[in-house]
């Protein structure tokens, strides 16, 4: 699932879709974490309650389709997988390919977008791979050309597995929507 347009300046690359989220049409739809940094960043309106999203799906509507509401027309913030097609619930059992990185480039080429949130340090070591030595949370000090635009670029940490508080992962997040 990818959001992108011409009115996206900040992209969210995450690393693949699980099958509930292909099922559903809904990014990371079993789980809130990604939603709850969102909802309390600077990235997004303070009034978004994320609770009054609407259940759907199985018998006893346990998904949200948060996507919408986050990476809607109405927002800058886009979402794209590095790996659309496949479907794993562990990242360490994905294989990112040169097709994959091929197929980013030629999707983020059509946008206006100004600065990369990359969604965990695997994402980031993929596209970067052999340019940076060493990776870590925050700005990136590599910038990379799209299009007419430099564009930031952020090592964001994975918001469900990594054991950081939610506290430290929003300073993170947060330097997305800061003015450079």
């Amino acid at each position: 699932m990818e959001y992108l347009g011409s009115n996206k300046e900040i992209l969210l690359v995450g690393l693949n879709p699980t099958e509930q989220a292909l099922k559903h049409g809904a990014v990371f739809c079993q789980t809130n974490g990604l939603w709850r940094i969102l909802s309390n960043s600077t990235l997004m309106p303070r009034n978004l309650d994320i609770d009054s999203i609407p259940l759907f799906g199985e018998k006893d509507g346990k998904y949200r389709n948060y996507a919408n509401h986050f990476f809607g027309d109405k927002t800058n913030l886009g979402f794209l997988d590095l790996v659309p097609d496949v479907y794993a619930k562990k990242g360490s059992t994905v294989k990112i390919t040169q097709q994959h990185l091929d197929n980013f480039d030629a999707k983020i080429k059509e946008t206006n977008i100004k600065k990369i949130g990359l969604l965990g340090l695997k994402v980031t070591k993929a596209l970067f791979l052999g340019l940076l030595n060493n990776v870590s949370y925050g700005k990136l000090n590599q910038t990379i050309s799209i299009g007419k635009n430099q564009v930031e670029v952020f090592c964001l940490p994975f918001p469900e597995t990594v054991p950081i508080t939610i506290e430290k992962k929003l300073v993170y997040y947060n330097m997305l929507n800061c003015i450079s």
